[in-house]
């Protein structure tokens, strides 16, 4: 069983490129990657809704437990143990609000960013 799972948009060339790096990184098998654009996609869970999981980047631990943003991105790192710099700067009191606002403005333009090819379809929707 994985440690987490990792939800993304696989429409995403710029999200799919980063998670293309844990995959590799991924050696142990630990994380199960989920991609939301598929058309077989189904969240099945009341925990987050349809429009939050497309909107937002998601993990969810083997203890049930959905993280969102920064907090998702380093629960990551700190599974496949990388970009320990990263790590630190996330769990900072001082600089986990830059990080957080960095995602927000990240959640904004994302929508404006390149799809792949297949996306016209519905199943990859912001």
């Amino acid at each position: 069983m994985s440690e987490i799972s990792v939800y993304y948009d696989g429409g995403c060339h710029l999200c799919s490129r980063e998670i293309d790096i844990y995959k590799r990184k991924d050696t142990a098998h630990k994380i199960a990657f989920v991609d939301i654009s598929s058309p077989d996609f189904n969240l099945n869970t009341d925990d987050v809704t349809v429009d939050d999981i497309h909107k937002y980047f998601h993990v969810k631990t083997k203890n049930n437990e959905w993280l969102q943003g920064v907090d998702a991105f380093n629960k990551i790192w700190e599974v496949l143990n990388i970009f320990k710099p990263l790590q630190a700067v996330a769990k900072n009191n001082l600089t986990r609000p830059l990080m957080n606002f960095g995602y927000s403005l990240f959640v904004k333009v994302r929508p404006y960013l390149p799809r792949k090819k297949g996306c016209e379809t519905g199943t990859c929707r912001i």
